[in-house]
């Protein structure tokens, strides 16, 4: 009994700390949680003499710390990816540039209440680009950026590369 005594103290500690940050009290538990369980499975280790006890206590710590760095991956990707400007890496497109996509022909891709008069579009933001196509957002769709960083999705319509003239960057509007 004694051996699995150091595994409950280890998992009441940790619910507890999850449920300091569920309340706002604190930072995220599962980033150090990982290291916490290495260490305390490791220390536990050395205390026991019999190499089959070792094995199960490692055993059983693997899932949960494995289950800890998955965790601390989907804490980074919900609480703080979101809020990392999109021109550094992250997801947040609120101070990102409109753009202007000038086309060759008729902007067939684009749906009519997103282009202008002659071959312009409307202000859009561009969410990703890749060698053959450029995926654009209309900036007031889904309640805009501040919006789709809580989760709702806007319409990305998909446009050839082929059928872009060029594309006019607009200054950044700042938020006051």
């Amino acid at each position: 009994m004694a051996t699995f005594s150091s595994g409950v103290k280890c998992f009441r500690s940790f619910l507890i700390r999850s449920l300091r940050y569920l309340n706002g009290g604190t930072l995220s538990p599962f980033p150090t949680e990982a290291g916490h369980l290495y260490w305390a499975c490791n220390k536990r280790c050395q205390e026991v003499g019999d190499h089959r006890l070792k094995i199960a206590v490692w055993a059983m710590t693997l899932p949960l710390i494995f289950a800890a760095f998955y965790l601390s991956v989907l804490s980074f990707a919900y609480s703080v990816y979101p809020y990392i400007p999109v021109e550094r890496g992250g997801g947040s497109y609120i101070d990102a540039s409109h753009v202007v996509l000038i086309f060759r022909g008729s902007p067939v891709a684009l749906p009519g209440n997103l282009a202008e008069p002659g071959l312009r579009s409307k202000p859009l933001l561009i969410i990703e680009e890749s060698s053959n196509s450029i995926y654009v957002a209309d900036p007031n769709d889904a309640g805009g950026p501040a919006e789709w960083r809580r989760g709702t999705v806007p319409t990305v319509f998909e446009i050839r590369r082929d059928d872009v003239n060029s594309i006019e960057y607009e200054r950044p509007i700042t938020q006051d």
